[in-house]
């Protein structure tokens, strides 16, 4: 995923306008009076948008993604029959769904979440290959519900502003926590009861199985008895890592780093004068290739494990 943060500041209307469309779908500045300063951070997933308007202005939209924004001070909106203020409580701005909204010296926060994207997380936490994102409404399902969202938020931009989401890894993580908490956030038309069961059984699929490998890892366990343990299809195993590891990643890649980190505990507590060998721990956790053990290693450490062994880190 390509990374990309630009700057936008401009005191003209039509300027801001063309800009604005251009980055969210259609937007018609109706009143104008003041500047707009944006920052705007992201990859082709989602971007993170901080606005500070100086002046008033009102703009009638239609997002071609997702987009829950949130203000520090009077923000109103309109959606049909629906209104409220963005700094009361987060908003969720659908695609193709027209609204107006209200600026007045404010600064505002708004995440874009491409439909694509959040529909695979969706597919992914909920079990569902057929489900369609589609929110009954803009509001959050409760104001607990709506400060969750501006927490989450709120660890989101600490990422951002201390530059770390230029790491591909920690942008993908903080794309599956703010996509996994708008899906909880705002309610899901639907049977929200059966997709709560859904993604209940995936976490409990997950977490057991995180905890049978940590514990296991010595024995001469596979997935197949992860997912035995957790009461689960190998199918079902796979599914929750992809939807539920940070970095989607496989049960089998799950336990070889497992073993990986122990292999690196104990090449830093071993020493060879005692006839230690890299092998001896490479086979000792499952590796049954010392270069390909070896490689591994340098991939995750950085180092080659010989050194570690002979103290050399």
């Amino acid at each position: 995923m390509s990374f990309y943060e630009f700057g936008f500041t401009s005191g003209d209307a039509e300027e801001t306008e063309q800009f604005l469309s251009g980055r969210y779908g259609k937007v018609a500045l109706k009143g104008w009076l003041g500047r707009i300063g944006m920052r705007l951070v992201g990859d082709e997933r989602f971007q993170l948008a901080s606005m500070a308007f100086d002046g008033e202005h009102t703009a009638a939209a239609e997002m071609d993604a997702f987009v829950v924004a949130s203000a520090t001070s009077r923000s109103g909106w309109e959606e049909g029959r629906d209104s409220g203020d963005m700094c009361v409580e987060p908003v969720l701005f659908r695609p193709g769904t027209p609204f107006t909204s209200y600026t007045l010296n404010t600064e505002r926060r708004s995440v874009n979440l491409e439909t694509a994207a959040l529909e695979r997380t969706a597919r992914l936490l909920y079990g569902r290959d057929d489900l369609a994102v589609v929110f009954d409404g803009p509001h959050p399902a409760t104001p607990r519900a709506g400060a969750t969202w501006l927490r989450v938020l709120g660890i989101v931009l600490a990422y951002r502003d201390t530059g770390v989401l230029a790491h591909e890894l920690i942008r993908s993580s903080a794309f599956r926590l703010l996509s996994v908490s708008a899906l909880e956030v705002f309610r899901l038309d639907g049977d929200r009861a059966a997709l709560r069961a859904s993604a209940e059984r995936r976490q409990r699929i997950y977490h057991s199985a995180v905890e049978f490998f940590r514990e296991y890892a010595p024995l001469p366990i596979t997935i197949d008895d992860a997912a035995e343990a957790a009461g689960a299809s190998v199918s079902e195993l796979v599914e929750a890592f992809h939807a539920l590891h940070p970095d989607q990643t496989s049960p089998t890649v799950y336990l070889r780093s497992v073993r990986l980190g122990a292999a690196f505990a104990d090449l830093r507590a071993g020493d060879p004068a005692t006839g230690m060998t890299v092998a001896q721990v490479a086979h000792r956790w499952g590796f049954g290739s010392v270069r390909q053990f070896a490689s591994l290693f340098l991939d995750r450490y950085g180092v080659n494990p010989q050194w570690i062994l002979d103290g050399e880190d």
